[in-house]
């Protein structure tokens, strides 16, 4: 039988603590990370001022290397933080253009995002599993199996 304390204990062995944390095999073919300066800067761009979707605040860019493909490598690089736009957490589809000076975001998927106060360096560990997996990339890269509707 176990105690309140065991199973609290176990279940936080099983939580991730840092971004670090989520890919836990095939780490020789991609990582995740806070974006790198480099990362950031390969994807300046003035962005035309216009209607963004949705307002991020809280946000974080973090970046998903991928060392094997068949172009090489790759590095996406993805807005999270918390859209107040629709009051929950968020992860875009990989970035294709930021303004950091005017604060927006272009993405892949066309969007247009705003970007509201301070660059956070702490992001959602929970909402960027449940993404990977909602992604179908979760279980190839050792993913904790966090989900939400």
């Amino acid at each position: 039988m176990t105690t309140d304390r065991s199973l609290k204990d176990a279940l936080e062995k099983l939580l991730p603590k840092s971004i670090d944390d989520l890919i836990t095999i095939n780490r020789e073919l991609a990582s995740l990370r806070i974006a790198t300066g480099e990362d950031i800067n390969n994807l300046k761009s003035v962005i035309p001022v216009q209607e963004p979707v949705a307002t991020i605040s809280r946000w974080c860019l973090i970046s998903l290397d991928i060392s094997k493909t068949k172009d090489g490598r790759a590095v996406l690089v993805c807005l999270t933080g918390y859209n107040t736009t629709h009051k929950t957490s968020w992860m875009t589809s990989p970035i294709t253009g930021i303004d950091l000076d005017a604060g927006l975001v272009t993405t892949y998927s066309g969007s247009l995002y705003r970007l509201d106060g301070d660059r956070i360096d702490e992001p959602d560990l929970f909402y960027i599993c449940a993404t990977l997996h909602r992604w179908g990339v979760g279980d190839a890269l050792g993913v904790p199996s966090i989900y939400f509707e």
